[in-house]
């Protein structure tokens, strides 16, 4: 049996740079990775395909799920047949501006390759199902810090962020990416200014970035079709210890990112959290 965390997407920043002609909205953004994740288990199964979903959000998976579009997706590509058991523990909210179903997109395709007499794919070939599965899934199947532009078509890997606490919050509300790009009005932006991200990151710097930029221009949109949005905005902006906070994604999930060395203050946040009804997690950037 294969297994492997599908680890939760964030965006650090997120700039919608313009519109194709087929309706497709051109971005480009800062994204990093959490210690956080869905985990996945694939092994050979002997009759049949096998998807199972469980965790604390199983239950909301449907049948017709990416992980069988991915597994669809393989063996279209590959002509393997072999049948297989695969098992999610899904402990990434869904809908939720995370990457989950991208991410557990990204780490079936990339077991799958790993199973004993399955067919090798070249790297070329293993982009080309990722982008044909969904804009993030490429970034993903890369599973760095990296910068995302176009359609998720252009990707760069960048240095590494440190690793800082980071703790994620969710109204427990879902927001269907296509609903909030539909929502969106403002101006498109001039792409994320090449000399903030092409730089080995600390604390401070990433404090800077955060402080100085505006982060996420699908904020208003988002805010405006689930309004507590702004709410956990608010109070993550009040939290102790934090060097800056942000909505992920399309949301609602929003995330603070800590300063080291401060247990204290993060145990505040919790408590502060906790006397709310929102999902949240405490986790770490990944290196």
């Amino acid at each position: 049996m294969l297994s492997s965390l599908a680890f939760a997407k964030i965006n650090l920043l997120l700039r919608v740079t313009g519109r194709r002609k087929d309706g497709y909205h051109l971005l480009d953004s800062l994204v990093g990775f959490c210690e956080f994740g869905d985990r996945l288990e694939i092994s050979s199964n002997e009759t049949r395909d096998e998807i199972i979903t469980e965790g604390t959000f199983g239950r909301e998976i449907g049948d017709n799920n990416i992980i069988r579009k991915t597994l669809e997706k393989f063996r279209e590509t590959t002509q393997w047949e072999q049948p297989v058991r695969i098992r999610l523990e899904k402990e990434i909210p869904i809908g939720a501006g995370l990457g989950g179903g991208s991410s557990n997109a990204a780490t079936t395709l990339r077991l799958l390759t790993q199973i004993p007499n399955s067919p090798s794919l070249t790297g070329k070939e293993l982009f080309k199902i990722a982008l044909d599965l969904g804009a993030d899934v490429p970034v993903c199947l890369q599973g760095k810090t990296g910068r995302m532009q176009g359609i998720g078509e252009r990707l760069n890997i960048l240095q590494p962020f440190p690793k800082l606490p980071i703790v994620l919050v969710n109204p427990n509300r879902k927001l269907e990416t296509k609903n909030v790009f539909g929502a969106f009005q403002g101006n498109y932006s001039k792409p994320i200014d090449s000399c903030l991200v092409e730089k080995s990151w600390t604390q401070e710097k990433l404090e800077n970035l955060l402080a100085s930029k505006k982060q996420n221009d699908l904020h208003e949109a988002a805010v405006s079709l689930v309004p507590e949005i702004a709410e956990v905005l608010e109070l993550l902006r009040k939290l102790p210890g934090i060097i800056g906070v942000g909505m992920s994604g399309s949301g609602a999930t929003c995330f603070a990112i800590f300063k080291q060395g401060n247990p204290c203050k993060v145990n505040e946040a919790l408590r502060r959290l906790n006397e709310t009804t929102w999902w949240h997690k405490l986790t770490y950037l990944k290196p």
